[in-house]
């Protein structure tokens, strides 16, 4: 070997030398700088920018020199990178710097607190019920509370009605002389029909009516002539004898007979007489009236000349002053016997909002405490002459009235398995599910238990 070479070795070998103790140092310096931040291996470097985004990948230089690192990702989780060198692969590490720190948002997950989470931004967002940003609050306040019943469409019905038919065994049906809905004044016709008329028996009834009156006559003359001769024989014997007195007894007797048979034959020609008028009505039109003022309800109805009796109802009579108002209810505890309700007629389906009247409930379920139920609820109107101008009406009634009682508006209410809640804010700006109990009117509730007045809660 040339002593040039030689010279080239040794400076070769000194630098070598060199560069071994400037990587002692690199190595001494980066464990200073892992005990320092608490954990991270010599060897590895975290690298990350404001701009980079979890996912990213840091390139790779075409050429690697010694002592060069080369960052390169893999699977990365967000703030974290791995590094890689040249020549070794060590662990990934993980990074957060102190300006993401001081963006880190302090989130309560769903084991710390189900309902709420509070942003830095100083806005509520509840997770249950998918609010987000501004929330709106309104306080429980001290008000009354009103509840009040309602039915509606509620339909006239009478108390009182009579079915009517013909007061004969059998007759023919002629005409209605009324409509349907008709209102009519007791006496009135109805509608007409014809009884059945056998001439042939008129005529009998008739020749024997003439008969009996010329007996009658007949016998009359023979019983007052009878009478004409006693008469005369007790004025020819002298007063105060025996046989005056017998004649005079027997005369009495005479009187009485035919007063008696005149009383008896008369009646029974009053009979005859009352039967061939009978007869002779039948060949007349027969009517119907009214027993009292009402409205005519025909039903099925009849047609002419087809035939009737007695069993048939040919029509149905309303009394007009046992009218109702009257409707089908299931399980209303909010209106109540002889409750005072308030009734707006309606007309042609538009209700009359300007004409208020009252009345007062007549009959419901709740006369009988629950022990009984009709299913039915009766309203008597103070104004009778109503029904001849509404068809059916609406009925209000104040059912409850409290003062001084915590009030929250029903669309801050929520339910879940029969339970009723509402999310109320706490002092520390979250909110909680709270459970409360009360009762609603369809706008307001009454609440009974859970709340108290100037809380806040949440109002969708």
């Amino acid at each position: 070997m040339s002593k040039a070479r030689k010279i080239i070795c040794l400076i070769a070998a000194g630098s070598l030398a060199l560069s071994l103790i400037t990587v002692r140092v690199a190595l001494a310096d980066s464990k200073s700088v892992f005990q320092k931040t608490g954990g991270e291996r010599p060897g590895t470097e975290t690298a990350k920018t404001r701009e980079e985004k979890p996912g990213t990948e840091t390139a790779k230089t075409g050429e690697e020199k010694p002592g060069t690192e080369t960052v390169k990702t893999g699977e990365e989780k967000p703030g974290t990178e791995i590094a890689k060198t040249g020549e070794e692969k060590t662990g990934a590490e993980t990074a957060k710097t102190n300006e993401e720190s001081s963006k880190t948002e302090t989130v309560k997950t769903d084991e710390e607190s189900p309902e709420t989470e509070i942003t830095n931004g100083g806005k509520d967002s509840n997770k249950e019920t998918g609010q987000a940003g501004e929330v709106n609050y309104e306080e429980v306040v001290i008000g009354d509370y009103e509840e009040k019943g309602t039915l509606k469409n509620l339909e006239w019905k009478y108390l009182r009605y009579d079915s009517l038919s013909i007061p004969y065994p059998s007759g023919t049906f002629v005409s209605y002389l009324v409509e349907e809905g008709q209102e009519v004044k007791k006496g009135e016709k109805l509608l007409s029909y014809r009884l059945p008329f056998d001439p042939i028996s008129l005529e009998e009834k008739e020749l024997k009516l003439k008969q009996s009156l010329e007996a009658y006559e007949l016998a009359c003359r023979q019983r007052e002539a009878e009478i004409d001769e006693s008469e005369k024989r007790l004025k020819i014997l002298e007063q105060e004898t025996y046989e005056a007195k017998i004649a005079k007894l027997n005369l009495e007797k005479q009187k009485l007979s035919f007063r008696q048979y005149c009383y008896q034959t008369e009646k029974a020609l009053d009979i005859q007489k009352e039967d061939i008028k009978t007869i002779k009505a039948k060949e007349e039109l027969q009517y119907l009236y009214a027993p009292y003022d009402g409205f005519i309800h025909k039903g099925d109805g009849v047609s002419e000349a087809m035939d009737i009796d007695s069993r048939k109802v040919l029509l149905t009579i309303l009394d007009k002053k046992s009218a109702v108002l009257g409707t089908e209810v299931s399980g209303n505890e909010s209106l109540w016997f002889d409750m005072k309700v308030s009734v707006t007629g309606i007309i042609n389906r538009k209700e009359d909002k300007d004409n208020l009247h009252t009345g007062r409930i007549l009959s419901s379920d709740s006369l009988f405490e629950g022990k009984l139920t009709t299913g039915m609820l009766y309203v008597a109107v103070d104004d009778r002459e109503l029904v001849d101008t509404i068809q059916m009406a609406n009925i209000t009634a104040a059912a409850v009235t409290v003062e001084q009682v915590p009030i929250i508006p029903l669309k801050a209410v929520k339910t879940e398995n029969d339970r009723k809640y509402v999310y109320q804010k706490d002092s520390d700006g979250s909110l909680r599910r709270q459970y409360i109990t009360g009762r609603d009117n369809g706008t307001d509730m009454w609440v009974y238990n859970g709340l108290s007045a100037g809380q806040n809660i949440v109002v969708d």
